[in-house]
């Protein structure tokens, strides 16, 4: 019917500021940090089963190795604060960092 219509069309909404993903963004936000994979295995596990497409991946400085984890794709920095502020203090992460 149509309030069960209406309803939906509420749930699935792409909200603007609302930490939205597109397939062109370019912002990324940073969950979290460490110099071993495995140290990141629960940030990454729990934020995957909440729902957001949470990634693992290598980044080098000079010689040295370190692994993040991360949500990328989002199209703006506010966007991406909006979602950085919405996962603080959540499954493990304590500081996110935007970058683009």
């Amino acid at each position: 019917d149509a309030k069960q219509l209406e309803q939906w069309s509420r749930e699935t909404e792409i909200e603007s500021g609302r930490g939205a993903l597109r397939l062109d963004g370019r912002f990324s936000v940073q969950l979290a940090e460490a110099s071993a994979r495995s140290a990141l295995a629960s940030v990454h596990e729990r934020v995957r089963a909440a729902g957001y497409p949470a990634e693992t991946a290598m980044r080098k400085e000079g010689d040295k190795a370190s692994y993040i984890v991360r949500i990328r794709q989002l199209p703006s920095r506010e966007e991406a604060q909006a979602l950085a502020e919405r996962l603080k203090s959540k499954f493990g992460v304590k500081g996110p960092r935007v970058s683009s």
